[in-house]
């Protein structure tokens, strides 16, 4: 007499048995006696629902209490825009691959998830079953995977300010410039991604590798080896592979136990991790945008109004991005050129250099003088200049 064999409990029951007589799985459609799979919700041969699942939310597949002697099985259950895998494993193939089942794991396309294993998965279903047989069978290892981070976390590296991405972390905790282009672009993309954007113009991805102080001649080979796609209208294609790395990037990056990594304008890292000085003096952009991304260039942004900055005028905004340089800590004399970057870079306020000269040299004349001019060095706050800023900066009463 054949049998049926339930799907999910794998226990043997009469032919003519319409549920499971061990954990009450329907086995057959009671309309057409179709066999029915563990999750169905109606019939696949005649649309008949199955009135112990329609009104239930969707079950999957537990810890089965059997397999057949001699196996292991593995299933693990993922979301619509990822895998699952169903694994029936010999204890031979288990001591092969005992290895590679943690990897399998750990490279889940989808990072909103907490990963565990053991005998409950958060989301995901593993299932880790020992044989019926008295025997010990070899079981898959058990492995602790750390939680990924969530996407939202992006915006601890950028800030969104009408439309435009500005990056606030500038430590990435990459090893050398090459490593940082390639994490900053993954980052970027990130946060494209997460305003539902699938594709990113090339030159977006370049400006903001501009704006952190990272050119360089062979950067589009450096992003397109990574992975990145580029279409043929030079845009950047945000594939799963690099939603993946940008997860690994960003925890990494907002880890607190790991070392601070290369940045730019500083000290190079050698391949056997030892630092060696640059030779090469850092460029005015990369100067600029590490005042920009300082935490104090940051709190004076929350604090200000970007009207107060906007209505100065031509003279006082200037003066302005001096008394920031003087609270940023910056020791030397600043270029016009410098002025105008981190007025635009960091308030989104727009000065022509070429408009700076002559209200600035009366700020120097003025007695007492707003401002010094050292030829060859530029232009620094005084005390009496500080003073004239923050009376500017008092909330009108």
């Amino acid at each position: 007499m054949s049998e049926l064999i339930c799907a999910k409990c794998n226990t043997h029951s009469p032919e003519h048995a319409l549920y499971c007589q061990q954990c009450g799985q329907p086995l057959v459609c009671k309309h057409c006696r179709a066999p029915l799979p563990p999750t169905a919700r109606f019939c696949m041969e005649c649309g008949q629902s199955i009135p112990e699942r329609s009104n239930s939310e969707p079950s999957y597949v537990g810890i089965a209490s059997t397999t057949p002697p001699g196996y292991n099985r593995l299933k693990i259950h993922e979301t619509l825009d990822t895998r699952e895998v169903d694994l029936l494993l010999s204890n031979d193939a288990v001591k092969d691959i005992r290895d590679v089942i943690p990897l399998l794991v750990d490279k889940r396309p989808s990072p909103r998830f907490t990963r565990s294993m053991g005998n409950q998965m958060q989301q995901a279903d593993l299932v880790e079953v020992t044989p019926e047989a008295p025997p010990a069978q070899p079981q898959l290892p058990a492995a602790s995977l750390p939680p990924l981070t969530s996407p939202e976390g992006i915006w601890a590296i950028f800030q969104e300010h009408e439309g435009k991405f500005i990056q606030e972390k500038q430590d990435l905790k990459a090893a050398h410039k090459k490593d940082y282009i390639i994490r900053l672009a993954h980052l970027y993309l990130c946060a494209r991604h997460q305003h539902g954007e699938e594709k990113v113009p090339c030159d977006d991805v370049f400006k903001i590798l501009d704006e952190a102080g990272v050119k360089d001649t062979r950067r589009s080979l450096y992003i397109s080896k990574s992975g990145i796609r580029v279409d043929e209208n030079k845009t950047f294609r945000i594939t799963l592979d690099v939603r993946n790395r940008a997860q690994k990037y960003l925890a990494q990056a907002l880890d607190p136990n790991l070392p601070e990594g290369w940045l730019p304008g500083t000290e190079l890292r050698s391949a056997n991790n030892h630092t060696k000085k640059t030779t090469k003096k850092p460029s005015e952009d990369t100067i600029v945008a590490a005042w920009v991304s300082h935490d104090t260039t940051k709190e004076l942004i929350r604090t200000i109004p970007h009207k107060t900055i906007d209505t100065m005028t031509v003279q006082n905004k200037a003066l302005f991005a001096l008394y920031c340089f003087s609270k940023l800590g910056v020791a030397t004399e600043t270029q016009l050129s410098q002025i105008c970057q981190y007025l635009y870079k960091a308030f989104q306020i727009q000065v022509l250099s070429t408009s700076l000269p002559g209200p600035l040299g009366k700020a120097v004349d003025k007695k007492p003088a707003l401002a010094t001019f050292r030829k060859g060095s530029g232009y620094r706050i005084t005390d009496s200049g500080v003073t004239h800023i923050e009376q500017l900066l008092q909330p009108s009463k």
